[in-house]
């Protein structure tokens, strides 16, 4: 089921879409840290960064989402109230 709604989000708005990716191409990002072998002095670091910028494109989907479901309400809403208007005036 999240599949597919962000599959129909990813078809229905390109920045969506484009952050969707990016998302994807972080979460790689930081499972090859994870599984990275190396054992360097900065790999905390790389993991820090990668969980950041994961963790900052979920933040852009999730206000993009709110913005989105905020938009549909306010649509929503303009639909009843012609609706009500045309049941009380003759359209």
């Amino acid at each position: 089921m999240a599949r597919r709604q962000k599959n129909l989000n990813a078809d229905n708005d390109p920045e969506t879409a484009r952050l969707l990716k990016e998302l994807d191409k972080a979460r790689t990002d930081q499972l090859a840290v994870e599984n990275s072998k190396a054992q360097t002095a900065d790999k905390p670091e790389q993991l820090n960064a990668a969980t950041s910028r994961m963790e900052s494109i979920e933040r852009s989907l999730a206000e993009r989402s709110a913005a989105l479901r905020n938009d549909e309400r306010i649509y929503q809403i303009a639909q009843k109230t012609s609706v009500a208007i045309c049941l009380r005036i003759p359209c």
